[in-house]
């Protein structure tokens, strides 16, 4: 619904839809309330060589469509979609060889200005065993980047913990319950399909991850929330419960009759 609301804003500026995209929708806190903020991408190599730079980004309210803006102020030249030296992935690897850089994401900082934070990951386990180990953030409009440990991330730069790693190490924290050897698979656990960002009401966002026992269908035995900046995790028992895709066939089957 916020990337047809989003579209919608860049298809009533004339000529913008034929040149630009909408990126990828990220979710923020701004003042008090949560907005999607995506930059506004080049569609392909012919409309970055022809413009060189995107004219800004979209911010949609995550509860009411009606609060929502397009800027078109900015001029980023860094982006996901930007070629050769305007390319995000080659400039943090030019600065970075030798770590890994994922999770690129769009957010706002305090004073409105769009910034790309990237997280920097280290293998902790030879080759394997992706951890992240700081952030890079980049100026989209001039190119300039400043890294950071993890600690000293602005506080605004909230989303570090890719959500792909924290799915794996939950994973390994359930499969590998009493090490590698376990061939009865006593108490080992898995991750249901579902994982999204939840925000407390503090602000600080989360990791939710539904927790089933290894083989399960439908139940859940808890769930499990990962502060998005530290990895700080929290597991939480239920008594019985049901998995994301559990809820969804429980709810058609309630409508079912509709068609």
């Amino acid at each position: 619904v916020a990337h047809r609301r989003a579209e919608e804003l860049l298809g009533a500026r004339q000529g913008l839809g034929s040149m630009y995209e909408i990126g990828s929708l990220d979710l923020q806190p701004i003042d008090g309330r949560l907005y999607y903020v995506a930059p506004l991408e080049h569609q392909s190599l012919l409309t970055w060589y022809s413009n060189k730079t995107s004219p800004g980004y979209v911010k949609i309210s995550a509860t009411d469509l009606r609060d929502s803006s397009i800027v078109l102020d900015q001029h980023y030249r860094v982006l996901t979609s930007g070629f050769f030296g305007d390319s995000l992935e080659r400039v943090v690897y030019a600065l970075r060889p030798n770590l890994g850089s994922t999770d690129y994401t769009f957010l706002l900082d305090p004073k409105g200005n769009g910034m790309w934070v990237v997280t920097m990951y280290d293998n902790k386990v030879g080759l394997s065993g992706p951890d992240a180990i700081g952030t890079m953030l980049v100026n989209p409009t001039t190119g300039e980047t400043q890294e950071y440990s993890i600690k000293d991330t602005p506080q605004w730069a909230s989303r570090i913990q890719p959500e792909e790693f924290v799915k794996n190490q939950v994973a390994n924290w359930g499969n590998y319950v009493h090490g590698f050897i376990n061939f009865a698979h006593k108490d080992q656990t898995q991750p249901t399909g579902g994982i999204q960002i939840v925000y407390s009401s503090d602000g600080r966002s989360m990791w939710y991850i539904g927790i089933q026992s290894m083989g399960a269908d439908q139940g859940t035995t808890g769930f499990m929330l990962v502060d998005t900046r530290t990895k700080v995790a929290n597991y939480y028992r239920l008594t019985t419960g049901v998995s994301e895709e559990g809820a969804r066939d429980a709810m058609e089957g309630k409508v079912q009759n509709y068609r």
